[in-house]
């Protein structure tokens, strides 16, 4: 098998693999009990840091995709995260089901498929994740478009870019923004 990286605008996307999901691949965690993993928390000190970003919109994401925390500012441009049940909480199930995340994202298809890969990495890195197998099952049965993205088995790992945005209050806004993994923490991820 041949795999090359390809940077893509904001990620690094290959068709199959990517070197860090074929490293998983090869040496995957351990086998997961059958028992639901504890919800996700974020550190207080970085809940501090994320609420004090009052310029920058930002959150942290979770194994798969959950926003576990966002700043008031990131819920004001995308969807109030941190008003919504828990189970609610999914930045690709939004994505995918609600109809204001299609509207508000100029290139919805592809960026909604980059967080597909996303998630499609974190299967690789916990292969026996029955909250991942769930999930995955979950989103094969009520969205098209997953299903054919996941079909496809492009892998993503996130480092930086830029999002365009029809917003429905601002307008237009072209959003750079990076991924930065937490010391620690291998499994959240804050966007910036």
């Amino acid at each position: 098998m041949r795999c090359v990286s390809q940077p893509v605008e904001n990620v690094q996307a290959v068709h199959g693999c990517a070197p860090q999901y074929l490293r998983d691949l090869l040496s995957p965690q351990p086998r997961r009990s059958a028992q639901q993993a504890p919800p996700q928390q974020v550190r207080p000190d970085l809940l501090r840091m994320l609420n004090g970003l009052h310029d920058q919109p930002a959150f942290v994401l979770g194994r798969r995709n959950e926003v576990l925390a966002s700043n008031n500012l990131l819920d004001a441009m995308l969807t109030p995260f941190n008003h919504r049940p828990a189970d609610e909480c999914n930045l690709l199930r939004w994505m995918l089901l609600d109809p204001a995340a299609r509207s508000l994202y100029l290139d919805w298809e592809h960026v909604t498929s980059e967080v597909l890969g996303v998630l499609r990495a974190e299967a690789g890195r916990n292969p026996h994740d029955p909250q991942t197998a769930e999930f995955v099952a979950e989103l094969r049965s009520i969205s098209p478009e997953f299903c054919t993205w996941w079909s496809e088995r492009t892998v993503i790992e996130r480092t930086w870019g830029t999002k365009r945005f029809n917003h429905p209050v601002v307008g237009r806004l072209d959003i750079t923004s990076v991924a930065l993994s937490l010391p620690g923490d291998p499994d959240q991820i804050l966007f910036v």
